[in-house]
């Protein structure tokens, strides 16, 4: 962080800029995977504990009188992190510039776009396994031993394309679209398998999810859910990604760093598969030619400070499927 001046000069924020920031945050399209797969938090303190309740219990036949069934009670630490972005941006450079990318308002734009889209990346470095991160039950999001009172599920699996039964078959690393499209039901009908706490089964009404994939697979994947049958070039078999009840979005992104899985998740759902705890909202400084920071050191700044983190939620509602 730069050196200000000790409490002998006023720092005057540059007027209109820090409205116009906040808005493109609000705007920007990249929010929306963490809106569909994030349950927002707003904390009181550094570390937040979520709680959780377990599932409501199932109804039980009378017998005589009324047999009371408590919650099971589960808990999450989330601590927020402090995360900040200084652009120091020289005098001259606003007084030569003769393309306006130097104009305040178009940098602050684009601080605007590192902001927003910090959760985005943190997200990934969870599901890359470069930052750890746990739920509930002490297990990391994908795991083959979660459990769920006396129950124990997989939500990270295996799916073998050769079994497939499809016309073409491809490889790992390039997938055909029909094997794209047996991998992910395969998915989806794993998370159908998951039950609660209680036994009940807590997945049989998925129908909006998210399916986040390699960059590698696009091209195989937009065949895969814009196609109506399953080997569509020999017109056989529904496509069930296409079917009625069932809408999954893909993601397709170069931050994922898994070249060989699918990730799939329920999205919009009551709680998600993460927690996005914001102890800070954003917030955005431009201290701009007519502040004294700007005179003292012939350069304006922009400052924005976030301090949020993310948790691990519903791991109930989430499936890695790797293919092999």
């Amino acid at each position: 962080m730069a050196n200000f001046p000790n409490n002998t000069h006023p720092l005057v924020t540059a007027k209109g800029v820090q409205g116009r920031v906040l808005q493109a945050i609000e705007e920007r399209p990249q929010t929306a995977l963490i809106d569909a797969i994030t349950t927002q938090i707003d904390a009181d303190n550094v570390t937040e504990t979520i709680a959780s309740l377990g599932t409501v219990p199932a109804m039980s036949e009378w017998v005589g009188e009324r047999n009371e069934k408590g919650f099971r009670e589960h808990s999450v630490n989330v601590t927020s992190k402090d995360y900040e972005l200084t652009i120091p941006v020289p005098r001259r450079l606003l007084r030569l510039d003769k393309t306006g990318q130097a104009q305040l308002g178009n940098l602050a734009d684009q601080v605007a776009l590192r902001v927003a889209n910090h959760p985005r990346k943190h997200l990934f470095d969870v599901l890359n396994g470069t930052v750890t991160a746990t739920g509930y039950d002490g297990e990391a999001l994908f795991s083959d031993s979660h459990a769920a009172g006396d129950q124990s599920m997989d939500n990270n699996i295996d799916a073998d394309i050769s079994t497939f039964p499809v016309t073409t078959h491809g490889t790992v690393a390039e997938p055909s679209p029909a094997e794209l499209i047996f991998a992910v039901m395969q998915g989806v009908e794993q998370m159908r398998t998951f039950v609660d706490d209680q036994g009940e089964v807590i997945n049989e009404d998925l129908s909006e999810m998210v399916a986040i994939l390699p960059s590698r697979y696009e091209t195989a994947g937009r065949i895969a859910f814009g196609a109506n049958a399953i080997n569509q070039q020999d017109g056989a078999g529904p496509n069930p990604l296409a079917s009625e009840g069932l809408n999954i979005t893909p993601v397709y992104s170069p931050r994922f760093t898994d070249t060989d899985a699918i990730c799939l998740f329920e999205a919009n759902g009551p709680v998600a598969p993460f927690l996005l705890v914001e102890l800070e909202q954003p917030m955005i400084d431009v201290l701009g030619p007519e502040s004294e920071y700007y005179k003292l050191n012939n350069q304006a700044l922009i400052l924005a400070n976030r301090a949020y983190n993310l948790g691990i939620g519903r791991w109930d509602k989430a499936c890695k499927i790797t293919l092999v």
